[in-house]
């Protein structure tokens, strides 16, 4: 029996591949540093320029319209307001011709009772700044801290068995033109330690001196 003989393997012929090589890459515009600062040069000039148009523009159309201006249209609504005046009675009318005060000061309607009513808010301005003046004035001798008397705290400890002990609660006042009468509420210890609850009313003088004690007790 002939044996067999292997089977011939014969090598592939090899393979030969080809490699499209890829296209260069293309890198974008450069900017040189002289192209920015010239680049921010024209920027700097095109802005001033887009201004003064703009400028010139707003002044050509008029530009804004000036409170005069503005007003005028708003003369007819004057006209029927104030013909409303004329059919309003009582606090109705007085109401408003304040409001027409308000809108059109120069105006010459009315012109006996816009004169009373200036009169009237003139004095009610000059109370008002005499009021605040005098509370100014007044505030001077009274402790920004607690509102209590000055003067009249000094007096009180003075004649208290242990001056730190005093406690102040609440003090008010009078206001009697050339003087005040000042009343103090306050705490502090008797002559047993115990602590107690007094009241003491003085009259000062607009410096905040005591002029005399009027009443005192608990």
């Amino acid at each position: 029996m002939k044996e067999a003989k292997p089977p011939v393997i014969r090598p592939a012929p090899p393979q030969i591949v080809y490699v499209t090589p890829l296209p260069p890459r293309r890198r974008g515009p450069g900017f040189s540093l002289l192209q920015i600062l010239g680049s921010c040069f024209v920027l700097f000039l095109i802005i001033p320029i887009i201004g003064i148009i703009i400028v010139l523009a707003v002044a050509s159309s008029g530009g804004p319209t000036s409170p005069a201006t503005a007003s005028q249209p708003n003369r007819e609504w004057i006209s029927n307001f104030v013909a409303e005046i004329k059919d309003a009675q009582g606090t109705e009318r007085e109401s408003k011709l304040r409001k027409l005060i308000a809108l059109d000061p120069n105006t010459k309607e009315f012109p006996e009772e816009i004169a009373q009513i200036l009169e009237v808010q003139r004095k009610l301005k000059a109370e008002a700044d005499r009021r605040i003046s005098r509370a100014a004035f007044l505030g001077t001798g009274f402790s920004s801290w607690d509102g209590s008397h000055r003067g009249l705290t000094k007096v009180i400890k003075e004649s208290m068995n242990d001056p730190k002990s005093y406690e102040h609660v609440e003090t008010v006042y009078w206001d009697k033109g050339d003087r005040l009468i000042v009343q103090t509420t306050f705490r502090g210890k008797n002559g047993f330690g115990g602590v107690v609850k007094n009241r003491v009313k003085a009259e000062t003088d607009l410096d905040g001196n005591v002029l005399k004690i009027i009443a005192q007790g608990p």
